[in-house]
């Protein structure tokens, strides 16, 4: 395996990158409407269509699930099997920023020279971070300035996350 390749996986407290301001390329399957009651005891398919290649961020009944859409927009999250209830359940369905990467991240290794790097939410509190000239990462760095333009790493409130640094 290329050493340059190697990708570094931290665990984000606030991550996510959906906002509200990109739930318009968002459509559920016109099947789920208001009021209506799921299976109980099986896994339920929540499925409809977004922007190319954006995360979807599904909560529903305690359970928060993510999915990337494939290249025609189309995508699909199986819920877990649910418990029988009476209790009304709001299910809440966001879009990421049009598939757009993450921005704003920054790593270096032992030199302590510092790159922009890529990155990307591989689950939904885990952000992928690397650059390809990178083998042996020792710091990650986000949105590292008084006024970080372009930042856009959100948690599932829709909330911008907080500067942050971590050591490998």
């Amino acid at each position: 395996m290329d050493c340059r390749k190697v990708k570094f996986i931290f665990i984000v407290v606030l991550v996510l990158i959906f906002s509200n301001a990109y739930a318009i390329t968002l459509d559920l399957s016109s099947i789920f409407s208001y009021g209506m009651v799921l299976q109980q005891g099986q896994y339920v398919p929540i499925w409809g269509s977004s922007a190319p290649n954006s995360m979807i961020l599904i909560t529903f009944s305690g359970q928060e699930k993510i999915t990337k859409a494939n290249e025609k927009g189309e995508w699909v999250i199986n819920l877990d099997p649910l418990k029988a209830s009476s209790a009304h359940e709001i299910l809440t369905i966001k879009s990421s920023l049009n598939g757009e990467p993450l921005k704003r991240f920054q790593i270096c290794d032992k030199s302590r020279v510092w790159k922009w790097a890529n990155a990307q939410i591989i689950d939904t509190n885990k952000v992928e971070v690397w650059h390809e000239t990178i083998a042996n990462l020792v710091e990650v760095r986000y949105a590292w300035s008084s006024n970080p333009e372009g930042a856009n790493l959100y948690n599932k409130e829709g909330l911008p996350a907080s500067i942050f640094k971590t050591r490998n």
